[in-house]
């Protein structure tokens, strides 16, 4: 634990020597009774104790570091990094080289609050910054991704002091600032650093309706976003350790609706075209209107930066909030090869939950189809920028299979199962939410790394499967030409197998699958359409032969027509009882013995006891 007043000074290098020997303790004796086991406790200066009477006198502000349970956790289980490599990097075949050729493969971390409305990595109010990136290094990660907002930069405002609380030499600082001492920081630990434009609007978590899913906004134009871009690569070209650039996080759609964070409505007019039948305005790579073609942005952008910084690497986000990539290969931008890697996020509510090990081929055929064909055919590097699991995924049973199919995917089971296994950076750090959409600051963040302290992983089960994923995977039989077998030629996972419910049992396998016919609609809404027509079709000739039923006695009038057919047309008028069978006729020709020839009975005489048919039959044998 630390205690520190008034104004930090610069000189000291351990946090709590502002203040004298005897006042630390008295704090930490005053603190420990009143606050240990307490969600929020209250200390009056003026009880603290004799040691600090000019804490009482000047009104200084105290800061006090916590000492969580998992602090125990032993160091020697934490090291595992190693040292930075040769710089700058580079793309080459589908991997990212360092200046001597060799492989780097990137482990990362997201590092999120900087793009929220205190417009500073989060846990700064609760460690000290070099607290912080020690531990990032000691845990093993060699890269962390910085969230940031495009108000953040644009604006810069000062950052409030309780954002900083746990470093007092950040009082004070733009927001900017702030963002230059941590990157100097994560540089001198050894850590590369990738940049994310996270968000336009400070305080915005992704989703459809929050208006800030395009390249720009309402508030802030396409060229606000390059200017943006600019002055970032101005202001780090001297920073090496800077290496990734991620332009825009998150692409995808903008729809009319609710925001949750401002409390209005997402207006889609700044979009300028007519929005679809959901309301909303699609983003293309390379099509549509000039101003939506993400690929012509994406340049733009890309070349601002490599003329400040023309060692950097521009990373590309795939469409649909990180998870396609499919039209890079047709139509690449225009940047150059050496200087360009992709982003592709993968989550659990991308895909169905698919059982069984024919799932398990389903969701990495469906990931090389959407993004992982680049680095399989050396096009280009891909790095996983965001992926994550609940920290007590296996007691959830989708979730877990989810994870154990991403962790094979990126490491023995995936594109560079043979050459060390893909670059990725974990979803997130931070152990508390930082606020957003449907976010609650301070509350526990199920995806989270770190404790509440930010002092070690908060699960160590849970830190333990990102340590299996930071090894280079095994060889494994048949790992390396699971793409070159035509495993995944013919297999459709856009539709088989469906989705099963929960109480599917786990023995029975899915039902056979359906195959529609050629003229069946591919697309959703045709295919919609192509059923009401048949639907309106069906309801038209129904009633066509209801009416033909209605009307076919034509001697009758309408009103008896109605009466006499309505029920043998309509079923949903209940039928009468039925009537009583018809007495069967006494006379039967069984009654002649055919055999014999002769009559058992006598041939009636009045023609009114003969059957109808047979009324002009004088005997048995002329009927």
């Amino acid at each position: 634990s630390f205690a520190a007043f008034g104004e930090p000074l610069e000189s000291r290098t351990v946090c709590g020597q502002e203040a004298s020997a005897k006042c630390a303790a008295d704090v930490r004796q005053r603190v420990t009774q009143l606050c240990v086991g307490e969600r929020r406790c209250v200390v009056e200066a003026a009880s603290i104790g004799a040691g600090c009477l000019r804490l009482a006198r000047e009104a200084q502000v105290l800061t006090v570091r916590w000492t969580c349970r998992s602090d125990s956790l032993p160091r020697s289980a934490l090291a595992v990094g190693g040292d930075l490599p040769a710089l700058p990097l580079r793309a080459a075949k589908g991997l990212i080289l360092d200046a001597k050729g060799n492989r780097v493969r990137l482990l990362g971390v997201n590092w999120l609050g900087g793009h929220d409305v205190e417009y500073v990595p989060a846990g700064l109010d609760k460690a000290p910054l070099r607290e912080i990136a020690r531990l990032i290094r000691a845990l093993g990660f060699n890269l962390v991704r910085l969230s940031f907002s495009t108000e953040m930069v644009i604006s810069d405002p000062r950052v409030p002091e309780h954002a900083v609380a746990a470093n007092p030499k950040l009082y004070g600082l733009t927001a900017l600032q702030v963002f230059d001492r941590v990157v100097s920081e994560l540089d001198r630990h050894g850590l590369l650093i990738g940049m994310d434009n996270h968000m336009h609007d400070a305080g915005r978590y992704g989703h459809d309706t929050d208006c800030n899913g395009l390249w720009f906004s309402s508030r802030y134009s396409a060229d606000d976003w390059v200017y943006m871009w600019r002055a970032l690569a101005r202001r780090y070209r001297a920073k090496r350790a800077i290496v990734l650039f991620g332009l825009k996080n998150d692409p995808r759609r903008v729809c009319r609706g609710p925001d949750p964070d401002r409390g209005a409505d997402c207006n889609v007019d700044f979009a300028a075209v007519p929005p679809d039948d959901e309301g909303c305005v699609q983003a293309n790579w390379s099509t549509g209107p000039e101003h939506l073609r993400y690929r012509d942005a994406v340049m733009r952008a890309g070349k601002v930066v490599l003329d400040e910084k023309p060692d950097a690497l521009i990373s590309i986000c795939g469409l649909d909030y990180g998870a396609s990539l499919v039209e890079i290969a047709t139509s690449p931008p225009d940047l150059p090869p050496a200087r360009t890697v992709y982003e592709a996020h993968e989550h659990q509510w991308f895909h169905p939950d698919w059982r069984g090990g024919r799932g398990d081929l389903l969701h990495a055929c469906k990931l090389d189809a959407k993004w992982g064909f680049l680095p399989r055919d050396g096009v280009a590097p891909v790095v996983v920028t965001e992926f994550g699991m609940a920290r007590r995924y296996q007691e959830d049973a989708p979730e877990k299979r989810w994870f154990d199919r991403v962790a094979a995917y990126l490491q023995h089971d995936g594109p560079l199962g043979d050459r060390g296994g893909l670059d990725w950076a974990y979803w997130q750090l931070a152990g508390v939410q930082d606020g957003g959409a449907s976010r609650a600051g301070g509350d526990e963040d199920a995806y989270g790394l770190l404790n509440d302290c930010w002092t070690a992983p908060a699960d160590e089960a849970h830190f333990a499967a990102l340590r299996a994923l930071m090894a280079a995977p095994a060889a494994l039989p048949g790992s390396s030409d699971r793409f070159g077998d035509g495993r995944c030629q013919d297999l459709d996972w856009e539709t088989w197998p469906p989705a099963l419910p929960q109480w599917w049992p786990q023995w029975l396998p899915p039902p056979p699958r359906f195959s529609w016919p050629q003229w069946w609609p591919s697309s959703e809404d045709a295919r919609s359409e192509l059923i009401v027509q048949v639907a309106g079709a069906a309801g038209v000739l129904i009633a066509l032969f209801c009416l033909c039923c209605l009307c076919r006695r034509r001697r009758r009038p309408w009103g008896a027509a109605l009466a006499a057919n309505a029920r043998r047309c309509c079923w949903c008028i209940p039928r009468p009882a039925a009537p009583a069978p018809r007495r069967r006729p006494s006379f039967e020709l069984r009654r002649w013995h055919t055999v014999s020839g002769v009559a058992l009975e006598p041939w009636p005489a009045q023609e009114a006891e003969r059957p109808r048919r047979y009324q002009n039959a004088t005997s048995y044998t002329s009927a």
